[in-house]
C-alpha cells in the first residue's frame, strides 16, 4: 500500500477546457475537462427512527422524512497526456477534502484547489496542500457537492462584510499540480532512501519551497446562475496536528 509523505510563490499554465477528456488528443500536457455542472434538489430520505429532523413531518406511510435540498454538483476529470508522473492538488487549507469558494467579482464563483496563492493573512498554522500522484497515462474523476446558496469559504484571502443573495452567471474551476516528484523532495529532505514510487500521497505545507512553482488546471463556464452569499467568518479554522 502506497504511503503519504509529509513535510513541513506563483506561475501558471493553464489545461484546455473540454466536455471529456477521452476525447482530447493533446500530447505531453495535462488536460482538465468539466464533466458535470448541475443545480438540483437533493431529496434525501431518512428512516423514521432518527428523530425529528428540521422539523419535517412524517410521510403519510409514517416510515420516511423527505428533507430537501438545493446542491451545486460539479464532477470533472484529468488525464496526464505527458510522460512523467505529476502531483495533483487534492485538498488545501486545514482539513481534508478543503477547497475554497467565493465570489471573485459580481460575475464569478470562483472554486479552487491551489496552493501557491499570494496571501496577506499571518496564520497561527499555514495552510497545507495534499497532492496525489497521477501517473503517466492516467487520468481521474473528482467531484464536488455544494448547498445552495454557495457561501464563502475564504483561506488566502478573508474578508469583512455580509451580503445577501447574489448570482453568479459564471463558473470557474481552478485545480494546482506539480510537475517535479513531490515524493522523491520529500524523501532527500528527510534523509531517506525509501523509493519514491512508494508513496502517492504528499503533503505540503505553504511556506515550503516544495510549493513553488505550481501549475494551475483551469475551467471557465459562461451562462449559469447560481445563488451566493457572503458570510463572514472571524479566522480560519486550523487543526496544530498538521503543523511540522
Amino acid at each position: 500500500m502506497a504511503g503519504i509523505l509529509l513535510v513541513m510563490f506563483p506561475q501558471s499554465s493553464y489545461g484546455q477546457d473540454g466536455e471529456d477528456v477521452s476525447d482530447q488528443n493533446d500530447v505531453d500536457s495535462i488536460i482538465i475537462a468539466l464533466t458535470r455542472l448541475d443545480v438540483n434538489d437533493l431529496i434525501l430520505d431518512v428512516n423514521d427512527q432518527i428523530p425529528d429532523v428540521n422539523n419535517q413531518p412524517l410521510d403519510p406511510n409514517g416510515e420516511t422524512l423527505n428533507i430537501v435540498e438545493t446542491t451545486l454538483e460539479l464532477r470533472w476529470k484529468i488525464k496526464n497526456n505527458s510522460d512523467q508522473d505529476v502531483w495533483v492538488c487534492d485538498s488545501v487549507g486545514f482539513i481534508e477534502d478543503e477547497f475554497e469558494v467565493f465570489l471573485e467579482d459580481d460575475q464569478t464563483l470562483l472554486i479552487r484547489r491551489r496552493l501557491d496563492v499570494l496571501t496577506l493573512p499571518t496564520f497561527y498554522i499555514w495552510p497545507e496542500g495534499q497532492y496525489v500522484r497521477l501517473r503517466a497515462g492516467e487520468k481521474m474523476v473528482k467531484s464536488l457537492s455544494i448547498t445552495l446558496p454557495v457561501h464563502n469559504h475564504w483561506i488566502f484571502w478573508p474578508r469583512a462584510g455580509e451580503q445577501g443573495v447574489m448570482y453568479a452567471r459564471r463558473l470557474v474551476l481552478e485545480i494546482g499540480y506539480h510537475t517535479k516528484d513531490l515524493a522523491q523532495i520529500i524523501l532527500d529532505l528527510k534523509g531517506s532512501d525509501d523509493d519514491p514510487n512508494l508513496y502517492n500521497t504528499a503533503i505540503i505545507s505553504y511556506l515550503h519551497s516544495a510549493n513553488e512553482g505550481e501549475h494551475v488546471l483551469r475551467i471557465k463556464v459562461d451562462g449559469v446562475l447560481i445563488p451566493y452569499k457572503d458570510v463572514w467568518v472571524q479566522d480560519p479554522q486550523g487543526n496544530d496536528e498538521l503543523g511540522y
